[in-house]
């Protein structure tokens, strides 16, 4: 039984196998640990809410099928590092450190730097040296973040911010500052206690971060729901419960 989606995508990557032993010359179950070595832009969980029931004392033997009511929990934010192979985390790690000390230093915190000519200050800018590529306008860079965070498109890019799975473990086009943090972004649920039956909705958060989401429901659409609603759309009761989770990647803060 599983109460939070984050117990799922563990038990998912663990598991065991039967194979021959050499050792016990016989079939032995060995324990078996998967670990991801590419992340997606874009992550998909789909909850497992209907199932067939066995019937065995049942006249015609033909079973039932059945809709699981229990609640699953989900994350507003989801970090897949513990997830990540080694070589993976030792990158998301270095990405973590260095967004912490650029959101340090936007507060006024760490270490101050060291006094520049008044010819170094004027060329200088806002944007700390390691965040903006040094073949782009900080402006232009600024511009273009803005507009990932915002668009729904996976085609790839030739901005060097966007890594590709040749150059880095990161891949799939993610930002080469990326810190292993994807943000709800969209659901589907499903209303009503029978697998035959029921009522689809969907919901889309308005923007990055934003608090207000727009839920879909056939032709009405409703354009003030709160977060704090839709997390708990995660089961336990007749109400509409999460069917698919839909997880957009987030970027650190600047």
């Amino acid at each position: 039984s599983i109460d939070h989606m984050h117990d799922s995508i563990k038990l998912g990557l663990e598991g065991t196998i039967e194979k021959h032993s050499a050792v016990l010359n016989r079939n032995a179950l060995w324990k078996k640990t998967q670990r991801i070595s590419s992340l997606p832009r874009y992550l998909c969980f789909q909850f497992l809410r209907f199932f067939w029931k066995p019937t065995p004392e049942s006249r015609d033997h033909r079973g039932v099928k059945c809709k699981i009511m229990r609640a699953v929990t989900f994350p507003e934010t989801i970090d897949v590092f513990d997830f990540c192979n080694e070589e993976l985390q030792q990158t998301l790690k270095a990405n973590r450190l260095q967004a912490d000390k650029a959101f340090e230093a936007s507060l006024g915190l760490g270490t101050k730097p060291a006094a520049t000519s008044s010819s170094e200050t004027s060329s200088s800018n806002s944007v700390p040296e390691t965040a903006v590529p040094s073949d782009m306008d900080p402006d232009e860079y600024r511009a273009l973040q803005e507009a990932l965070q915002l668009s729904m498109d996976t085609s790839p890019t030739t901005s060097s911010s966007i890594t590709s799975s040749s150059t880095s473990p990161l891949g799939n086009c993610l930002p080469a500052d990326f810190t292993g943090l994807y943000e709800l972004h969209s659901l589907v649920t499903h209303k009503g206690r029978s697998a035959d039956s029921g009522h689809y909705m969907g919901w889309v958060r308005q923007g990055p971060s934003s608090d207000l989401w727009w839920c879909f429901n056939d032709e009405k659409v409703v354009a003030d729901v709160r977060t704090e609603d839709v997390l708990r759309l995660c089961g336990g009761g007749d109400r509409d419960i999460a069917y698919l989770t839909f997880y957009r990647y987030k970027l650190p803060k600047k």
